[in-house]
């Protein structure tokens, strides 16, 4: 059967239906070529095999010696609908192809007499495409006015679910915080991890705060802060501060959502990470507690911490808070359609660039920005570090205080580790309005990012005075996210396997990757050792990511007897991931499972049982395995474990997974 094939570096420009490609014989084509406006002229000939060589160069279809050049030439599947075929004077040669190609076909003896047929071809073709023009431009006016009624749908009901007030946040507990000196509880170096136990249920709960004593810290150092219920042990929020914030006072962790009716009892988990020389400590109550109320890891004389905790009311508080740690928490906080709002006490950080900027405020709320624009001054305001997780529009309210009807433009500018990540166009704003909202495409990546917002008078000869009255990230959810790829060149990590700045890029094996850039987060759900040299980790990992493969959620342990190791799948309804086509199970009092050795002939035995999604997911998982254990070992059940012995285990995986994908790849 012949062959269509086209030169590699023409083969995007062939099928580029932008303008029509004229396939011309070797001896047409240089008068072809020399005429070539509106069209573009392709060399076509036919080699000793049959086969339709088709190249921008001429030489190239006359040389025979290309035809040896396997990764010159490739194959197309079939003629773009834009083709126009003028045969030389041995139109019969094509013979074969011609009821392939898109009429007309035009068999000429000579480059005048191609010329004449192909100027009125494209007469005819100009002719087609205005009166396609006109019908398309006609059903764009017709969808452009039915994407405005369903605008103002959409905004009204916005208005109403999500762009209301705030809802108060109200202080319900508060324990004694000496203003100095007093009780502190001091971070060891290191790592180290402490737990409280509040005496109040997780319902309605908004925010809290931690009184910071001390800290001199480095940027290598963090403290982690988590709200988890006591009896189910789910974290509720989880906030993850660089030693580079850490500041002495008050430090206040809202929530995204005002909790629900959730009666279990709140717990604060407390980790910090010191290298040398770093300090950091945490106010206490003066007064001594209740021992199951008390610091434990705290040491000394029973007491809590210096805490204040704020409740709300249930949906009336959707935030984008400072510091929060998504990844603790997995995908289920996730909001689609409700604006996650700037944390109030995020307005502080405004800063002024230019310009006469001043900040009000009514009763306890938090002072806001007001541009003040004359026309011979502009203004300009910058909020850094926004963290919008899983936000891909920024939407910003706008209130004109004086001369509504001033015509104001901005410009709004995102920029995120010192690189510009969204330069947005000017925006006008005017007319009799006196209340304004406009959006902003930004970053798809859950990074965070510096807003820059200059706002100028276009034309009117009075000042006005412009109020940002709301910042605010809403998810789009038709728009792709970006993956990210284990054998791709990845950040470094520091040391919470956090990737680090500066953009450096790896040039180690994928075993040694930073884990952060395999999931999203790994939760560890149950250990177990009993004295017959056996032990298991009850895992589950969180967005999974080798590769092109991605798993949302999969459980399994991983399990050590003696030097045998083994990954444990259960077909259970509360066990995410698992098999499509489930193997041959065991079962035992807790249910079927199928437990998967790092054995050649037991690997075969069991890929020819399941699909191949099953077999690329084992493959994935075996991969990654070495970085899930990595992070899997920070944990504080783990903390006395032979951590070599675990990460040998995860390490017989992962070679028989890359050997497996090898394989793959050479089939």
């Amino acid at each position: 059967m012949p062959e269509l094939l086209v030169a590699t570096r023409d083969f995007a420009a062939f099928f580029d239906a932008a303008t029509p490609a004229v396939l011309v014989a070797p001896d047409l084509f240089p008068a072809l070529r020399a005429w070539e406006s509106g069209w573009r002229a392709f060399a076509a000939r036919l080699d000793h095999a049959g086969d339709l060589r088709i190249a921008r160069d001429v030489e190239a279809t006359r040389d025979a010696a290309s035809d040896m050049v396997a990764d010159f030439w490739t194959p197309a599947p079939s003629f773009p609908a834009h083709v126009l075929a003028l045969l030389g004077g041995a139109p019969p040669a094509l013979d074969a192809f011609a009821p392939a190609l898109p009429p007309p076909v035009i068999a000429v003896e000579t480059a005048e007499a191609a010329l004449a047929r192909l100027a009125d071809l494209l007469a005819r073709d100009v002719a087609a495409s205005a009166a396609a023009l006109a019908q398309a431009r006609a059903a764009l006016s017709e969808l452009c006015r039915e994407n405005e009624t369903l605008h103002g749908a959409m905004a009204s009901a916005l208005q109403v679910l999500g762009s209301g007030p705030i809802g108060a946040a109200r202080l319900v507990y508060a324990s004694g915080a000496a203003a100095s000196g007093g009780p502190v509880h001091a971070a060891p170096e290191g790592r180290a991890l402490a737990r409280q136990t509040l005496g109040l249920p997780l319902k309605n709960l908004t925010a809290l705060a931690l009184r910071i004593a001390e800290a001199r810290c480095s940027g290598a150092a963090w403290l982690k802060v988590r709200l988890v219920g006591a009896t189910a042990g789910a974290v509720h929020g989880s906030w993850l501060i660089d030693g580079d914030a850490l500041r002495p006072g008050w430090l206040r962790l809202d929530l995204r959502s005002v909790l629900g009716d959730l009666l279990e009892t709140a717990q604060i988990e407390i980790e910090t990470f010191l290298p040398r020389g770093d300090a950091l400590a945490l106010s206490l109550d003066p007064a001594e507690t209740e021992p199951f109320l008390a610091l434990r890891g705290g040491g000394g004389v029973p007491r809590g911490l210096a805490l204040r905790v704020h409740s709300g009311d249930f949906g009336r508080r959707t935030l984008a808070p400072a510091f929060w740690n998504w990844s603790d928490i997995g995908r289920t906080a996730t909001f689609s359609q409700t604006p996650l709002h700037l944390a109030p006490r995020r307005w502080s950080d405004v800063g002024v660039v230019e310009g006469a900027v001043d900040f009000i405020a009514l009763g306890g709320e938090p002072p806001r920005p007001v541009l003040a624009l004359t026309p011979e001054r502009r203004a300009a305001i910058r909020l850094c570090g926004l963290s919008f997780p899983g936000c891909d529009v920024l939407e910003i309210g706008l209130t004109l205080l004086r001369n509504p009807a001033q015509a104001i433009r901005f410009l709004a500018e995102l920029r995120a580790n010192g690189a510009d990540v969204g330069l947005q166009p000017w925006r006008r704003l005017g007319g009799s309005t006196d209340l304004s909202t406009f959006s902003l495409t930004i970053p798809a990546v859950d990074a965070a990012f510096d807003l820059q917002l200059t706002a100028e008078l276009i034309e009117g000869a009075g000042p006005a005075l412009v109020e940002m009255t709301s910042i605010a990230g809403l998810r789009l959810p038709e728009r792709q996210r970006r993956r990210l790829d284990l054998f791709a060149h990845a950040p470094a990590a520091d040391a919470r396997g956090l990737p680090a700045g500066g953009g450096q890029g790896w040039s180690e094996p994928a075993a040694a990757r930073a884990p952060a850039q395999v999931c999203s987060g790994v939760e560890v759900d149950h250990f177990l050792r009993n004295a017959d040299d056996y032990a298991h980790v009850d895992l589950t990992v969180y967005d999974l990511n080798v590769a092109d493969a991605f798993y949302p959620a999969i459980r399994f342990k991983l399990l050590k007897r003696e030097t045998a190791t083994a990954l444990e799948f259960r077909k259970l309804p509360d066990w995410p991931g698992g098999f499509d086509v489930w193997p041959e199970l065991t079962a035992d009092a807790y249910g079927p499972y199928v437990h998967i050795r790092p054995d050649a002939e037991g690997l075969d035995r069991l890929c020819a049982m399941i699909s191949e999604r099953d077999r690329r997911m084992l493959r994935a998982l075996g991969c990654a395995l070495p970085q899930v254990i990595a992070i899997v070992l920070k944990d504080p059940r783990l903390a006395h474990e032979d951590a070599e012995s675990w990460a040998g285990a995860a390490a017989q995986f992962a070679e028989m997974a890359q050997r497996r994908a090898a394989s793959a790849s050479a089939d």
